[in-house]
């Protein structure tokens, strides 16, 4: 089902040198990251959010998603209606996709994310694709850099 959720301040970026590895382990020494993210998505439970860590609500957030599977020599088209909110307040994360870890394992999945934002402008944010759902991903630092492996353009 296909239900639309916000959530208040339910996730926080960590940054990379002070997470923990695959098995619990440390991670190796790193460069800290003085950067801080302004938008971001976070798979938990196989609901993916959309986090705005900016100062400012923005007036609109919308999703596009696709993909396809295989299966021998056919190829099946995945498309989703995606979702849609307005005034995202700073600090909050709205669902923008949900896999599931069964069905979905196979696919390879790609996410188009609308932003209009007053100080960053209207962009649309397109992430790498990925078999079996999308995971973490940064779209936007503060300084103005995209995400590695992520791709903007601006609209109107």
């Amino acid at each position: 089902m296909r239900e639309h959720q916000r959530l208040e301040i339910a996730f926080e970026w960590v940054p990379i040198q002070e997470r923990a590895g695959r098995f619990g382990t440390p991670m190796p020494p790193r460069k800290a990251e003085t950067r801080k993210p302004v938008f971001w998505i976070t798979n938990g439970k196989g609901d993916l959010h959309f986090v705005n860590d900016s100062q400012e609500t923005l007036a609109l957030v919308t999703t596009a998603t696709g993909g396809f599977q295989t299966c021998d020599d056919e190829v099946a088209m995945v498309e989703s209606n995606g979702y849609t909110y307005t005034e995202v307040k700073p600090g909050e994360a709205v669902k923008i996709e949900e896999f599931d870890d069964f069905y979905d394992c196979d696919v390879l999945f790609q996410l188009d994310i609308t932003v209009h934002s007053k100080a960053y402008g209207n962009k649309v944010f397109t992430t790498k694709p990925e078999k079996g759902g999308i995971s973490e991903d940064l779209l936007l630092w503060d300084n103005g850099e995209t995400g590695r492996y992520v791709s903007v353009r601006q609209v109107d």
